[in-house]
């Protein structure tokens, strides 16, 4: 028997083992495959729960700002009245009760006073609440210029959120001792000209 034809016979049996018998074939593949369909399911959910809040966060920030240009018209002069924020103290209701509305968790308010800067006409509102409500804030700047000479004058709300993700728990239990650094809040902010 020559080279060839024995090298031909010896690749017919391999190929025909391999063809012949795959028992367990599957069992291989989803175990392959099951860990990454996963990471990919829980990914999509994720991101897509993180962009819906943004999108709420969004417009809380301009509903704020849309009650924010309507207040405090006398912004310009020094305030005794104001040195709690009450004259801004709207804002943050409209945006906690918009949030609220939302069904946004976790449900956070913000305080209605906050001290506030007669010089540079702004404020941040902390939020109550426990556990990641700590990373929610408010701030509201009522003299923000806005443009090139001559300036419109206008209001900036910027909202911050909690985001809470577990995607870092999925990856430490995949690869184990990596960590996943993953935003723990959203931040957004809307800026309107002062109507008043």
């Amino acid at each position: 028997m020559s080279s060839k034809s024995l090298f031909r016979s010896l690749i017919r049996t391999i190929l025909s083992r391999l063809s012949g018998d795959c028992r367990g074939s599957q069992l291989v593949e989803l175990a392959i495959g099951l860990p990454l369909l996963a990471v990919m399911a829980v990914a999509v959910a994720q991101f897509g729960g993180a962009f819906n809040l943004k999108q709420i966060m969004n417009n809380a920030a301009r509903e704020g700002a849309r009650v924010a240009v309507n207040e405090f018209s006398d912004y310009g002069t020094l305030h005794d009245n104001c040195a709690n924020a009450s004259c801004v103290s709207a804002v943050a209701e409209s945006v906690s009760k918009y949030l609220q509305n939302a069904g946004v968790q976790p449900q956070c308010t913000f305080s209605n006073t906050t001290a506030w800067s007669t010089t540079t006409f702004s404020g941040t509102f902390t939020s109550s609440g426990g556990g990641s409500c700590s990373l929610a804030s408010l701030s509201v700047e009522r003299n923000v210029p806005v443009g090139i000479a001559p300036a419109v004058t206008s209001t900036r709300v910027t909202l911050t959120y909690p985001n809470r993700y577990t995607m870092g728990t999925l990856f430490s239990f995949l690869v184990p001792g990596s960590a996943a650094d993953l935003p723990t809040s959203l931040t957004t902010n809307a800026i309107m000209p002062n109507i008043n």
